[in-house]
């Protein structure tokens, strides 16, 4: 892949707007594989240093494709933000493949998975999902 090409695809695949005053979230659109898992490590942890307190999301609702990388990433990314006592949580479709991969995976133990947006920002846990925030986990 030229340069020029990846360089126009990771303007357009991967977005990051602060939503509210409770959250910063980084969006995914399409294929998150080959090096876009360590760009979404480097987006998400530009995120968590300016949180700020804020909830940081990592909008994966538009997902179409995904590698170990992308899922080392945000394991990556979620035992940093145990670590900062932030909170951090992934939002995915319900039943689709990156869910159940993630799920078998446990990637659910380090960060929580949410099916939208009001949910993660209202800490409602999906039924029968568990939740772990790093501000009420480790005080």
């Amino acid at each position: 892949m030229s340069a020029a090409l990846r360089d126009r695809l990771s303007a357009t695949w991967l977005t990051t707007d602060d939503v509210s005053d409770d959250a910063v979230v980084v969006r995914v659109n399409g294929g998150l594989a080959d090096y876009r898992g360590i760009e979404l490590w480097s987006d998400l942890e530009w995120a968590l240093e300016r949180a700020d307190g804020r909830l940081v999301v990592a909008d994966l609702l538009g997902v179409t494709g995904f590698d170990i990388y992308a899922l080392d990433s945000l394991a990556q990314v979620a035992r940093a933000s145990l670590r900062r006592h932030l909170d951090f949580c992934a939002l995915m479709r319900p039943a689709s493949a990156l869910e159940q991969y993630a799920r078998s995976c446990e990637l659910d133990r380090l960060l929580p998975i949410y099916y939208s947006l009001s949910n993660a920002l209202a800490g409602i846990p999906e039924p029968g999902h568990r939740i772990v925030m790093a501000s009420r986990a480790l005080g």
